[in-house]
Order: C-alpha cells, then structure tokens, then sequence
C-alpha cells in the first residue's frame, strides 16, 4: 500500500504508546529520570503522549501536551 495510507495508523499506534525510563543509581535504589527539554521536544514530535519516569523519591507521569 501507499505510505500515505499507513500514516493514519501510525500516528494511531504511537498516540498509545506509552514511555517507561528507569534510571538507577549505586548510592539509593532510583535517580531523575526525566527527559530533557530536546528529548521531551522529539517523543512529543513522534506522537508520545505518557511518560512514566523515576524521580530521586520514587516514580512520577508526565503527559506531553
């Protein structure tokens, strides 16, 4: 098929998709984790939405607008 027909679907597939980082670290059991502003710019770019990260006090979510 065409891309262009593929292109609805894979926008659909990627709105649903959901970003775990894990970061860990030898002096507690987790770290900050969450992306930088220029990451943040391309998984919104490429259609993530829910970012679940950990923070240095346990774990936060982040919707990308």
């Amino acid at each position: 098929p065409p891309r262009s027909t593929l292109f609805p679907y894979t926008t659909l597939f990627r709105s649903k998709v959901k970003l775990y980082i894990f970061r860990t670290r030898e002096d507690q059991p987790c770290g900050m984790g969450r992306p930088c502003p220029s990451c943040i710019a391309a998984i919104k770019d490429i259609g993530i939405r829910e970012i679940y990260y950990t923070t240095n006090d346990g774990y936060a979510f982040e919707e990308v607008a």
